[in-house]
């Protein structure tokens, strides 16, 4: 069976915000590191790394959290009222100015949603008074069986000879193969691709990673513009 799954073009660089990049796992990250809806996770926080006025700050924390679902970039089925310590999730103090948040028994059990595909996971963590806070964050929500091209974005633009980080992910497959312009780069026998691609010519161009577990074959893509 072959699924063909989101195609993304280059419609306008108006679309750069909305489509960035999630913030770096050293200030958050997730176990499992790729995360299923349908699976409980626990969300890891480090307070030391945020570029945030938290910084230092050593009390309880709570988490402001909704999700982000397919095809809307707003957040959803967000949990509490804002400064409402009795409606928002206390994070577990783990030590060392790292925090925990179980997100339990699933994703889609916590955040109470009855429909729809989550993309991610989105936060803000704050203090116990709501004087202190981070940015928004996010992390990843994987389809079982399904693909995720994560970088690069829609909307990116590259210079010649710029590195193109592609990154992909299907936690079932045993393989993936990524292509440029409809020119193989390599083929990975793993989950996760991650790869470099050094363009030499301008002009807008499609990178596509197929992946295969068993008999099931999905496809992502994505175009860029490369410029002189």
């Amino acid at each position: 069976m072959v699924r063909r799954l989101r195609h993304k073009l280059f419609i306008t660089i108006a679309f750069l915000n909305f489509y960035s990049l999630c913030v770096t796992a050293q200030q958050i990250w997730s176990v499992p590191t790729y995360p299923v809806a349908n699976d409980a996770v626990s969300v890891y926080f480090d307070i030391n790394q945020c570029d945030c006025n938290l910084t230092g700050y050593s009390g309880d924390l709570y988490a402001h959290t909704g999700i982000i679902l397919a095809g809307d970039g707003s957040w959803k089925n967000v949990i509490g009222n804002w400064g409402n310590n009795s409606t928002q999730p206390k994070l577990i103090v783990e030590g060392s100015g790292i925090y925990r948040l179980d997100i339990q028994p699933s994703i889609k059990e916590f955040y109470n949603l009855n429909s729809g595909t989550i993309e991610k996971m989105a936060f803000v963590f704050r203090s116990a008074d709501g004087s202190k806070q981070t940015a928004d964050l996010f992390l990843n929500v994987f389809e079982a069986g399904g693909l995720s091209l994560l970088s690069p974005t829609l909307g990116s633009i590259f210079t010649i000879g710029q590195d193109i980080a592609v990154h992909a992910v299907n936690i079932s497959a045993d393989s993936l193969k990524l292509y440029f312009d409809n020119q193989i780069v390599t083929t990975v026998y793993a989950t996760e691709l991650l790869e470099n691609i050094s363009p030499s010519q301008a002009g807008f161009s499609e990178v596509k990673v197929v992946s295969f577990a068993g008999n099931d074959i999905a496809e992502e893509n994505v175009h860029v513009l490369v410029r002189n």
